[in-house]
């Protein structure tokens, strides 16, 4: 049943990744921040709240969040970045990316905890 969880999850998750890929980005890589941040937040929220076995951390945390963020698109923009001159933004980008993660991810927890 939890491949079930994953699978429907990471339909619902990839579909919301892409719309959200829409969303136009120009010197910065909006559309990848707003993902990856939102994707913490939530998973901090999750794991606050569900145990790693349980089918709703299991469909939302593993399937919608797993499906959604995207370490590689993060990875790829980055190296976009630095590879066409612009260091400073693909220092930016890590910095930024990275520390608004793990604090949304623990104000995910906090918010949500028990």
């Amino acid at each position: 049943m939890n491949f079930i969880y994953v699978g429907l999850g990471g339909m619902v998750g990839a579909t919301l990744r892409y719309a959200c890929y829409l969303i136009p980005s120009t010197i910065f890589p909006w559309a990848t921040l707003l993902v990856n941040a939102l994707g913490c937040f939530c998973a901090g929220a999750m794991a606050a709240r569900f145990a790693p076995e349980h089918p709703i951390y299991i469909f939302c945390t593993i399937g919608v969040l797993g499906s959604f963020t995207t370490f590689s698109a993060f990875t790829g923009d980055t190296w976009l970045l630095l590879k066409s001159g612009q260091t400073l933004t693909a220092w930016l980008n890590i910095t930024i990316t990275l520390g608004i993660g793990l604090l949304l991810y623990a104000s995910g927890r906090k918010l949500f905890g028990m």
